[in-house]
């Protein structure tokens, strides 16, 4: 009898261990697989993140897909340069000299115009309005004293000052171009890469209001979050609800987003970005425009700081909150925190699964 317990004993233990050692395959695997959700507002640069970790991983664009973007850059110039000459029109203080460089605008990228000819391609008349229209102080400063009003790109001065070269016929889009580049992301968008035999999922999802039904739809299996707030847009109001201020509504949807039940395993990792923009800007505008109760002057140190404590407060969980003030169009920067942020990821997944050496 006692040989036959003896046997069904070490049978059991040989289960047990078959059973352990599937289990600790399984949680090496999901160890393995890191599904990073990219959220945020709608111009917060959290697309520009995603462009980014293709660049650092993935090997960057190829000559196609940088063709690609010829399209989009052009629509950036038109539209932003557009958008100037009607502003300093309206005030009248458009130079007679100019206004038939303006027409030429209005007319090929105006309400009426059929503006996918301008998508494809431009004419030599089109492209040295622009240049002639940007060389002129006033339209240059309509760019500084109405970006707020007119909710221009980040990029318009980056692109108008080097409407040259963009012209020239056999303009091919630097890396630096396509991060610059700006254009509404609809839908769900994902990027893979690996490293140190780690699978990364990267997941850039819409951030206007339009968009943010979807959200929930990629909840499932997040590893962690990385939150993308723009700190330069204190002063500006919602692109679709000019009377909501951006960063009040950033704010409320980290609140959802840091506090959320469906996101309660994930870590939360917070950039706050467009800090070059941001430091510009705060020896301009103070921050107490959007905070009243803020009192650091404009100390861009003090301000940043502020912020971060903004963010850091709503979470009900702030020792999951893990900021960064970051520059998305800055690879350097970029490659620099993710490194920081990959050792964040995998060291709470280890600790999460009990395998933390």
């Amino acid at each position: 009898m006692g040989g036959v317990c003896s046997g069904g004993n070490s049978e059991g233990r040989q289960a047990s261990n078959t059973i352990d050692r599937y289990l600790r395959q399984e949680k090496q695997k999901e160890a393995n697989n890191v599904k990073l959700l990219l959220l945020g507002a709608g111009e917060s640069g959290k697309s520009t993140v995603a462009k980014q970790m293709k660049i650092i991983h993935l090997q960057g664009y190829s000559q196609e897909e940088r063709s690609e973007y010829r399209e989009i850059i052009f629509d950036n110039i038109f539209s932003s340069i557009l958008k100037l000459v009607q502003y300093v029109k309206e005030n009248g203080r458009l130079a007679s000299h100019l206004e038939p460089d303006a027409k030429i605008i209005e007319d090929s990228y105006g309400e009426d115009a059929c503006v996918t000819t301008i998508h494809q391609q431009f004419t030599k008349e089109q492209s040295s309005a622009v240049i002639s229209l940007w060389r002129n102080p006033e339209i240059k400063k309509a760019s500084t004293e109405a970006y707020s009003e007119l909710q221009l790109t980040s990029s318009t001065n980056y692109f108008l000052d080097d409407a040259d070269r963009v012209f020239q016929t056999n303009y091919m889009p630097t890396e630096q171009d396509i991060l610059r580049s700006r254009k509404i992301t609809t839908g769900i968008h994902t990027i893979d890469f690996e490293i140190d035999g780690i699978k990364f999922q990267c997941v850039d999802v819409g951030g206007q209001r339009a968009e943010r039904r979807k959200w929930l739809h990629v909840f499932d299996n997040v590893t962690a979050v990385l939150f993308c707030a723009a700190m330069d847009e204190y002063d500006l109001t919602l692109a679709e609800d000019s009377t909501t201020s951006r960063v009040k509504e950033t704010l409320q949807l980290f609140d959802e987003i840091s506090n959320s039940t469906h996101l309660s395993k994930s870590s939360v990792i917070l950039f706050l970005n467009k800090k070059d923009l941001f430091d510009e800007k705060i020896k301009r505008v103070d921050l107490k425009v959007a905070f009243p109760e803020y009192t650091g002057g404009k100390d861009a140190e003090k301000a940043s700081q502020f912020l971060m404590q903004k963010f850091i407060s709503i979470a009900q969980k702030p020792e999951k909150i893990y900021p960064h003030l970051t520059c998305a169009t800055d690879t350097k920067n970029i490659v620099v925190v993710f490194n920081a942020v990959k050792d964040i990821i995998l060291s709470n997944m280890l600790s999460g699964m009990g395998m933390m050496m």
